[in-house]
């Protein structure tokens, strides 16, 4: 914080210091005094893509939904040759000649014909809506999927092709297709009346925290391939089996959302639970560590492999009676198949998780265990474990 400060010195009207202290302060959990300089950014070079758009996720950590959307729209318009998408903020920041920080957000932008959609009526019409960020933000947002089903005439969803099994069996009214580069073409066809990003239906959907409603479980597994995963976890002979994952890819803030596996003994030594490894990517070193040093063997299927086959974890999931992981796509789509999971954050979380709550509107089966102090996992998974036995 305080190199930014000698950088406004220095540079009253800099958008850039304005803006990463911003970020800092937001680190810092002080959001008035984040969203103070976002604005301030915002006011020197109010076509400063990147600052509008750091406003927004801001905004929406303070739970100021209505204006943080209007901002968020932004990050559309955010050009990656001018702003570090998703790189972490050092003091090297200052000064630097590459534009504004970004906040942590991956965007990939589409060229579609159609106009974008306005949040007005639907009837009668076709809409295109299309991916835009990770597997973990498609899993949240397509929750508003079947308010756009029942009030459009038809609904296309663009899609990253591991998700196309699992939404075309969840959303069996619209038609669902594999993004392809180059654009597929029935994206391109007349018959559709509008576009939009998925992020960008929160705006007329989601407008305030009363237009949560509660959501039913939205994502439909093959039943078949859950029975069958669960017999295979059931036959260890285990009273409850308990899913878990404790790492995020994420490359910014993926180490401040990582709880390396080797602190979760007083979860792992719980008896007469079977834990499933639900954590995606090479992860053999940690099972290996807590099975030397706890005793404790976390089932490893080697059947499923979540990276490439979304339909299969997505089964694997369901199979649980309990899923305990950090910030990473395994919540969510835990939560989007409405199973009890439990997600722990950082001290300062990402903006959907907001702040002081323990639930969230957007699924209603989650709890959010969350940190006091920067990187304080020991204190997290202690109140976990204490809360486990309980729930068992």
């Amino acid at each position: 914080v305080s190199e930014f400060q000698t950088a406004l010195e220095l540079k009253p009207d800099s958008v850039q210091a304005h803006n990463d202290l911003g970020l800092a302060f937001r680190d810092r959990i002080e959001l008035d005094k984040a969203i103070e300089h976002l604005r301030r950014a915002v006011a020197i070079d109010p076509q400063c893509a990147t600052a509008h758009m750091n406003l927004g996720l801001v905004l929406l950590l303070s739970g100021v939904l209505p204006e943080g959307w209007a901002e968020y729209e932004w990050r559309l318009a955010t050009d990656p040759k001018n702003a570090s998408i998703g790189s972490q903020r050092t003091s090297a920041s200052v000064g630097h000649e590459d534009g504004p920080r970004s906040a942590d957000m991956q965007i990939k932008r589409r060229n579609f014909p159609q106009a974008y959609w306005d949040g007005s009526s639907l009837k009668g019409k076709t809409i295109l809506v299309w991916g835009e960020q990770g597997i973990g933000d498609e899993f949240m947002f397509v929750s508003m999927i079947p308010e756009l089903i029942a009030s459009a005439a038809h609904c296309v969803i663009d899609t990253d092709p591991r998700c196309v099994p699992l939404f075309a069996r969840s959303f069996a009214k619209a038609e669902v297709v594999g993004t392809t580069d180059p654009t597929h073409e029935r994206t391109l066809e007349s018959d559709i009346d509008a576009q939009s990003a998925l992020g960008s239906l929160c705006r007329w959907l989601r407008p305030d925290l009363d237009a949560f409603r509660p959501v039913k479980p939205y994502l439909k597994v093959d039943t078949k391939q859950k029975q069958r995963l669960r017999r295979r976890y059931k036959s260890n002979g285990a009273r409850r089996i308990v899913g878990v994952s404790w790492r995020s890819g994420n490359p910014s803030y993926g180490k401040l959302r990582t709880a390396p596996l080797k602190l979760w003994a007083p979860i792992l030594t719980e008896p007469d639970v079977l834990f499933v490894n639900l954590q995606y990517g090479e992860c053999r070193k940690d099972l290996d560590d807590v099975r030397q040093r706890l005793n404790v063997n976390v089932f490893q299927d080697d059947q499923v492999d979540p990276l490439k086959d979304l339909d299969a974890f997505a089964s694997q999931v369901d199979a649980m009676d309990l899923v305990i992981s950090i910030d990473n796509s395994t919540v969510h789509i835990a939560g989007a198949l409405g199973k009890p999971v439990w997600t722990l954050l950082p001290r300062c979380p990402d903006w959907r998780w907001m702040l002081d709550r323990d639930d969230t509107p957007w699924y209603p089966t989650m709890r959010l265990f969350r940190q006091s102090g920067q990187r304080a996992w020991g204190e997290v998974l202690e109140h976990v474990a204490e809360e486990l036995k309980r729930w068992i």
